[in-house]
């Protein structure tokens, strides 16, 4: 090895304590486990990193490609110091792409495998400077304020679809096949209804399959598309894939209704004590005179829909966002609007929400969900 182990882990050690890598203590926990292994000789794998990162037991296949994500951003971090931070002499820490292993070089080493790297580098920035200007010239929008958070945190990001859950049992046509029953939406909530109609546990049981209405495909595809325009790699997932013990690991979107939260309907209504959800309503206590207010969704000529938007700083410092509607139009048009610059803009400007976590409730209305129309109704924030 051209250095010693000493000489690497004090380069180690000016890079987790350079302002680049502050307050990024995942960056940190990996680079460290990562250079450590590379100085043992250690194979490391995804799942090891996983198992490390998260202290359980990590299955590459459901957490999808988290480990991925976190190398990733790895990889930038690593960029930014030695551009920004770095002195001359400093040893060059470098990640091939789909590798963990740690790479050390010297930063004025006549290393051809390195000096051709930075040849090829600076030929496709260059390239890519020029397609930039054309990109962000005709195509790409600049990022909503409402985002930041996801497109410069260290945290990967996990967008959810809230799904239904369904049951099987008898049919109205006299078979059998798939029910939804809007009161039951989880395996807790059955085992209730069980314990109370004893009777109907040989007559229904829970179902592996679960569905989504077309606010889910609309969904994934335009936040997909925009999220792909900030260059931001995510995890798509169904709120019942999703497991509550990632909490502190990850930015979390859901998009969907509020009876398919599960286990984010309490963080949610933690934060903001004022709110409930009642049956097929949205309820805000008001806090000057404890009023309680149902704003309901109606179905006549003229289609209402009530949509809330929140935004909440999880536990670990990352990023929770929600939007729920109890009808597709609500969700499909309030992610439009936050997904939309200038909207975002004069929102956030009109009503000076700066770095405050809020909710907001948005009144969207359409002729046969068509045409739509958002309006504001009320904000608070996060106390």
């Amino acid at each position: 090895m051209e250095f010693s182990k000493e000489e690497i882990l004090a380069q180690l050690e000016r890079i987790i304590s350079s302002s680049t890598f502050a307050k990024t203590a995942i960056n940190v926990k990996l680079l460290t486990f990562l250079v450590h292994a590379s100085l043992n000789d250690t194979e490391v794998k995804e799942v090891t990193i996983g198992n490390e990162m998260f202290g359980k037991k990590y299955d590459p296949i459901k957490n999808d490609n988290k480990v991925r994500v976190y190398v990733y951003h790895l990889r930038k971090k690593l960029k930014i110091y030695y551009t920004e931070e770095a002195g001359k002499d400093e040893i060059l820490f470098s990640i091939d792409k789909g590798q963990y292993r740690v790479q050390f070089y010297k930063q004025n080493s006549t290393n051809n495998k390195y000096r051709k790297r930075i040849y090829w580098i600076g030929s496709a920035l260059f390239l890519f400077a020029i397609l930039t200007i054309i990109y962000f010239g005709f195509l790409k929008r600049e990022t909503a304020r409402f985002w930041n958070d996801n497109i410069n945190k260290n945290f990967p990001t996990t967008v959810l679809i809230g799904d239904h859950y369904t049951m099987m049992g008898p049919l109205e046509t006299g078979g059998s096949g798939i029910i939804r029953d809007f009161d039951i939406n989880s395996d807790a909530e059955f085992n209730s209804f069980i314990q109370k109609n004893p009777e109907k546990a040989s007559v229904v049981s829970p179902n592996t399959y679960t569905y989504i209405t077309k606010m889910g495909a609309y969904c994934s595809k335009h936040i997909t598309q925009y999220f792909d325009q900030q260059d931001l790699s995510f995890n798509l997932l169904l709120s019942s894939e999703w497991e509550i013990s990632n909490m502190n690991d990850e930015n979390v979107v859901y998009i969907g209704q509020s009876k398919n939260l599960r286990s984010l309907k309490n963080m949610l209504e933690e934060s903001f004590p004022q709110l409930s959800f009642n049956n097929y309503n949205i309820a805000i206590t008001d806090s000057e005179t404890g009023e309680k207010v149902l704003y309901s969704d109606t179905s006549s000529d003229v289609l209402v829909d009530y949509s809330l938007v929140a935004k909440i700083t999880g536990p670990a410092g990352n990023s929770l966002k929600f939007f729920l509607s109890e009808h597709d139009g609500g969700v499909i048009n309030s992610l439009k609007y936050f997904t939309n610059k200038d909207s975002v803009e004069a929102f956030y400007n009109q009503h000076q929400i700066g770095d405050r976590d809020f909710m907001a409730l948005f009144k969207v209305t359409g002729w046969e969900r068509t045409g739509y129309n958002i309006e504001f109704v009320l904000i608070d924030f996060k106390e």
